[in-house]
């Protein structure tokens, strides 16, 4: 197993040798992070090991665990009436609120229809009155209801069902009123409690059945406890293990007649704290191989109560019959008692009832059953009671879901309570929740109202809420989308009981508090989702060490591949050679690009779409220019098979499929022509990979490099989204189809002239030319305007004016750029007259981001390119600027600018805290793409600033970029803008055409002024400005690459 890690480290001392000193380096790293990682795994299985049947994480709500788990077994009916109401003080005082007694059939109806009622009025009357809950077991046939092999077997089942059903019908129309819940059988699993034959799963399937059926229709509030089945590890014959048998009982379709499955809990020889879990192993983890079979049959919503259990501690100097389970002394069978109690409080969130032992048994002196006695013959408390009881002392609810009204809630104030929840009296008003756990959280009903909770865990805010001005942790309660939400509180926490206070403000009548929740955290080094990471790490650091050798392993099989090399071409044909075509025209693409977009029908649409393709096919640079042209036009949908999907989008998929096709084509004919050259496809293949692959190393740069990390970044996050259904189609929509769009650009099919880089520039002019004369139309026929603050704004076929400008702030600085530099008179022209629309429809959407930070800003990049006499033109402009805003200072629009206490810089102000909180929650990753709505209105917005809930982005480019994909996204963009403005001031001070340093300038001043705008608002996750920016990026760049190598220029 060595061998190959001592070659490995053999070659790395040889590399370092001959002074490859890097490769060595870098071969102990991989080295040694392969045994990181290897041992890493290894300490996760270990772990594993160690808390075999622990539940880790949130959990479901689980029906029947809603309760203070210390119970224990009575039989009351041999005891006077006074003698059972002290005894049943007994155990309430040592914290046990639940007892089962059993209710032997036999005696209470020893003749078909002749019931005999006492002492068992009595017996259920004593429970009743002292408050505890009661678990009535029923089983033990009568002899008239035996199979004539079972006559001397009082445990055996009846011979027919439906007795049985009758006496439960019977037991419980009686006693329904102080019983709600009824264990049916007891071990039928085991000789002798099936009478004279095997256990039978389906015969036990069936009795069941019948009882929970009549108890069900005498009692409807009835709960059925499945027979309790006893711990053994026999495959078969008079015993069955209690795994198989409820397998076989799931597989009868018992599921359907019980709610809680019964099971009994005795420790054995071993203490609570041995998990070997296994079906031959007799110990109190085996509850947990339990849980395992019911949540393979599908029943996980359901509880287990444990009625019976316990380690045996047979009195001193017992010179009784010996205990079958074993037996400790006192004091060890106390500390294991309360220990088992503390394990499955704290791991086992699907158990409820744990009842512990007897509470004084009714048996013979030298009965072994004396040591699972709470109380001794005497009536004395045992160690094992006095445990019991300072255990209940300090009551906490453990690992799982708790209702509002769970014994460790306490309320202070006008609450109310219904099976719909707890609901706020008035503002004020006090919850106390005490827990034993690392997290905490809150089920919260939330709805289209205003109304917050103040947090604290053992009196400091709960640490894993946001906080307000005043450091108060917070929960939300506003959601216009009326869902239930679960809110985690606190996490981290140490081990030991915590309490939570929560404090209302508001939200009365809307039943907002539904219950909570305790989870035990995975340490994140053990959290099983880092699996398959760790096992990629480990492939990445197989492949690295194998791409490392790879020289070696080549120069050893460079024998066998000529021969195989040269057997191909010996077998080998010739191919027929293929041509082409080509007949582009300008016109042919403007009216199918105007078609496809504009076009009010839609088969009409998809017919200018049909066009495209031949066209795009023929010159790609059309159908790339064509996409520039429709990125304002994402709005505007296509109805496809019951969808209605994006003209942007689908446009983008027809140029795609088309120019695969066509560089497939076009290697395809390479490779043929180099096969006639005499060349074996396979070497014509290996070379025309390595070229490419060549080519693409000798142009890859940093710009690259961040749009690919965008993408990544965008993946991961949108995987671990909050709301991954709105974050994948963000991730779509935005970042991965402008990726797409931008690797269009870059890797075009190669012999394009430099007029490609105009055209595409050209199409991004015409359509906010159009865009421009939209809105300008809307204004002067008043339509579709937007009128607010005292202004009316334009806003074309966007939803908002703001979307409006942020679109035509970009296209402004290229225009200009090109007046001022451009050398084509013919679009100077062009340009001057499209720049009198842009600016007049930007003035138009009433944009204060456009107007005070993008315009000037651009302005004045363009006039610091240019030298003095262009920055006073700049300066003019804006002076211009600042007059045309003159009439509009005393507007609210305006004037909301300097409110900083209610105004729009307050909100900016509360927003940006917020979006803060959210990173410090979620640092790495975000909280997903289009996620912030849903976190910041029901999670992070500040109780001062309400009155916006409903905002989407945190309007601050730096903010959007991390709460959306995280670091690496982050880090993605300060790369993509930092080797943007390397390059294209580069190119600006190289370039020797006037036409790519006007681009150059107009790109670097409408990144410029898009940045400045991104200080307030968006500037990346909207459709549009997605691809502006690829389209940014991917002019620049390859403009700079063209200047460096002029020889390639066409």
């Amino acid at each position: 197993m060595l061998a190959p890690f001592r070659w490995l480290v053999g070659e790395a001392r040889r590399l370092v040798a001959v002074g490859t000193v890097q490769e060595a380096f870098v071969t102990l790293f991989l080295l040694a992070l392969l045994v990181g990682l290897v041992v890493w795994w290894r300490a996760i299985q270990d772990f594993q090991a160690a808390h075999q049947g622990t539940v880790f994480g949130p959990t479901e709500p689980i029906a029947d665990t809603d309760i203070w788990p210390l119970g224990t077994n009575v039989q009351l009916e041999h005891r006077a009436p006074e003698e059972r109401r002290a005894l049943l003080r007994l155990a309430r005082e040592a914290g046990i609120e639940t007892v089962r007694q059993r209710f032997p059939w036999e005696a209470l109806e020893p003749e078909p229809g002749t019931f005999v009622w006492e002492p068992w009025d009595d017996v259920v009357q004593a429970v009743a009155d002292e408050g505890l809950r009661l678990v009535a077991l029923l089983d033990g046939s009568p002899a008239w209801a035996r199979a004539p092999e079972d006559a001397e077997n009082p445990f055996a089942p009846p011979h027919d069902v439906r007795d049985f059903g009758r006496f439960a019908a019977a037991f419980a129309i009686r006693y329904g009123h102080a019983v709600d819940y009824y264990q049916v059988w007891d071990e039928p699993n085991i000789y002798p409690h099936w009478g004279e034959r095997f256990p039978d799963p389906e015969g036990y399937a069936a009795l069941l059945r019948e009882g929970a059926a009549q108890i069900r229709a005498a009692d409807p509030g009835a709960r059925i406890l499945s027979a309790a089945l006893a711990p053994t590890t026999e495959a078969g014959g008079p015993n069955e293990s209690e795994l198989r048998f409820l397998e076989g009982l799931y597989a009868a379709g018992g599921a359907e007649a019980l709610d809680i499955v019964g099971a009994k809990a005795y420790g054995f020889w071993s203490g609570p704290e041995d998990r070997r879990m296994a079906p031959e192993v007799l110990n109190f983890s085996r509850l947990a191989l339990l849980r395992e079979v019911m949540e393979r049959a599908g029943d996980r919503s359901k509880a287990i109560w444990a009625v019976e259990g316990g380690w045996n501690a047979l009195p001193p100097g017992w010179t009784g019959r010996p205990s079958p389970w074993g037996t400790d002394d006192a004091a060890k069978q106390a500390q294991r008692t309360v220990d088992a109690l503390a394990r499955a409080r704290d791991e086992w969130p699907w158990l409820g009832l744990m009842a512990v032992g007897v509470l004084q048994p009714a048996a013979p002196a030298d009965d072994p059953r004396w040591g699972f006695a709470l109380l001794s013959a005497e009536g004395k408390p045992r160690p094992v009671y006095q445990a019991l009881a300072a255990f209940s002392r300090d009551r906490a609810a453990g690992t799982g879901w708790h209702p509002v009204n769970y014994f460790a809630a306490q309320y202070e104030g006008a609450w109310r309570f219904s099976p719909l929840g707890a609901d706020v009296g008035r503002s004020g008003d006090r919850a106390r929740f005490r827990f034993f756990g690392t997290r905490v959280d809150l089920h919260v009903r939330r709805g289209d109202y205003w109304a917050v909770l103040y947090v604290t865990v053992d009196g400091e805010p709960a640490n894993a809420l946001p906080l307000d001005e005043e450091g108060r942790a917070y929960v939300v309660l506003y959601d216009p989308l009326h869902e239930e939400a679960r809110v985690t509180l606190a996490r981290g926490l140490a081990e030991g009981v915590h309490e939570v206070e929560l404090v209302a403000e508001g939200g009365w009548g809307q039943w907002a508090l539904l219950g909570w929740s305790v989870v035990r955290e995975r340490p994140f080094w053990a959290d099983l989702r880092a699996v398959p990471a760790l096992f990629g790490g480990i492939a990445f650091c197989l492949l690295a060490l194998a791409f490392i050798a790879w020289p070696h392993v080549e120069r050893w099989t460079r024998g066998a591949v000529g021969r195989v090399a040269a057997w191909a071409v010996a077998t080998t044909g010739s191919e027929a050679e293929a041509s082409g075509l080509a007949w582009p025209t300008l016109l042919a693409w403007t009216l199918c690009g105007g078609v496809y977009f504009f076009a009010p029908w839609f088969p009409l649409g998809m017919v200018g779409l049909l066009g495209i393709v031949p066209l795009t096919w023929i010159r790609p640079d059309l159908g790339l220019a064509l996409l520039a042209f429709g990125t304002p036009f994402f709005l505007l949908r296509k109805p496809l098979g019951g969808f209605a999907f994006s003209s942007l989008e689908l446009l983008l998929a027809c140029v795609v499929a088309v120019l695969v096709c066509r560089g497939l084509v076009r290697s395809f004919l390479g490779l043929r022509e180099a096969v006639r050259g005499g060349r074996h496809w396979v070497f014509a293949f290996a070379d025309f990979v390595t070229r490419i692959w060549r080519e693409a190393r000798s142009r890859w740069n940093a710009v690259d490099s961040g749009m690919l990390l965008l993408v990544v970044a965008g993946a991961l996050s949108s995987a671990f989204a909050a709301v991954p259904g709105v974050a994948w189609h963000e991730f779509r929509a935005v970042i991965l189809e402008s990726g797409v769009f931008y690797g269009l650009l870059r890797w075009r099919p190669r012999g394009l002239a430099r007029a490609w880089v105009w055209r595409a520039a050209d199409a991004l002019v015409l359509a906010a030319a159009i865009l421009s004369l939209w809105g300008l139309g809307q204004y002067v026929l008043g339509a579709a305007v937007i009128e607010a603050e005292g202004v009316r704004r334009v806003r074309a076929l966007y939803g908002s004016p703001n979307n409006l400008a942020l679109f035509l702030e970009r296209v402004v600085p290229i225009a200009a750029a090109y007046l001022i530099w451009g050398r084509q008179e013919w679009r100077k022209g062009l340009y001057s007259g499209v720049l009198a629309f842009l600016m007049v429809s930007l003035y138009l959407t009433f944009s204060r981001g456009a107007w005070f930070l993008a315009l000037p800003v651009a302005f004045l990049v363009l006039g610091g390119l240019g030298g003095r006499r262009t920055l006073l033109i700049a300066v003019g402009v804006l002076a211009a600027m600042a007059l045309a805003l003159v009439p509009l200072a005393h507007t609210p629009r305006v004037q909301s600018l300097l409110d900083l206490q209610g105004g729009t810089a307050f909100f900016r102000l509360q927003l940006w805290q917020s979006a803060g909180n959210m990173i410090l929650e979620h640092p790495l990753l975000g909280v997903g793409p289009d996620n912030f709505l849903y976190l910041y209105r029901t999670r992070y917005v500040l109780p001062s600033a309400w009155q916006e809930l409903n905002l989407s982005h945190p309007h601050n480019a730096l903010l959007d970029f991390w709460t959306r994909t995280g670091l690496l996204g982050l880090a993605a963009f300060g790369v993509t803008v930092a080797a943007f403005f390397r390059r294209a001031r580069d190119l600006w001070r190289r370039a020797a055409d006037p036409d790519a340093r006007a681009l150059a300038a107009g790109l670097l001043g409408s990144m410029a002024g898009a940045l400045a705008h991104g200080l307030i608002d968006n500037i990346y996750f909207l459709v549009d400005l997605a691809f502006v920016y690829a389209l940014t990026m991917a002019l620049t760049i390859w403009l700079w690459e063209k200047e460096r190598e002029p020889a390639c220029a066409s």
